[in-house]
């Protein structure tokens, strides 16, 4: 084998050595669990919105950066009404778009998905307060342009599936069940 390919091999397994060493150290010491409080104030806060995790949150490295969630529910605005709520849920990421500041979720699947969507007469929605971006905040809490990020997914699937829409301008109930997505 010539030196200098010889060379770049040994370059190229170091750094696969210490990329696998990072995440190793990354899977043992982080816990995304001790954020769970943190997640549900700031949902609270910003959305005035009860989140619900009772059960733990895994992180997955291997094949796809991952996150898997157990029981999960929202509630409705300013209100302990549930909203919307899932059995499990799994979130894959691309991992080289990250480094472009770009989130590329490959997978998102969700079995048991439990959503009620409501129009008032009004034409206001329950979801109105969760589709508006969040606008970045400073110290002082004051608003601030920031930079974006790109964000893509790429698939998703949704297993067992129950949706109702309560529209009172059309004075329409629809029911969805046993949806597959």
């Amino acid at each position: 084998m010539p030196r200098p390919l010889k060379i770049v091999l040994i370059v190229v397994g170091a750094l696969l050595a210490l990329l696998v060493a990072a995440a190793a150290i990354v899977a043992a010491t982080f816990d995304p669990n001790t954020y769970k409080p943190l997640i549900i104030e700031r949902v609270q806060k910003d959305k005035q919105r009860t989140l619900a995790i009772p059960g733990t949150i895994k992180l997955s490295f291997f094949p796809k950066l991952g996150v898997e969630l157990g029981e999960v529910s929202l509630s409705e605005h300013a209100s302990t009404a549930p909203f919307a709520s899932v059995k499990s849920a799994r979130v894959s990421l691309a991992l080289l778009p990250l480094l472009r500041k770009q989130v590329v979720v490959d997978r998102v699947k969700v079995d048991g998905l439990r959503a009620a969507f409501k129009r008032s007469k009004d034409g206001k929605t329950n979801i109105d307060d969760l589709l508006g971006p969040p606008q970045p905040k400073d110290e002082s809490g004051s608003a601030q342009p920031g930079q974006a990020t790109q964000f893509d997914i790429a698939g998703v699937s949704v297993n067992d599936a129950a949706i109702t829409i309560d529209d009172e301008i059309d004075a329409r109930h629809l029911e969805l069940t046993r949806a597959e997505i």
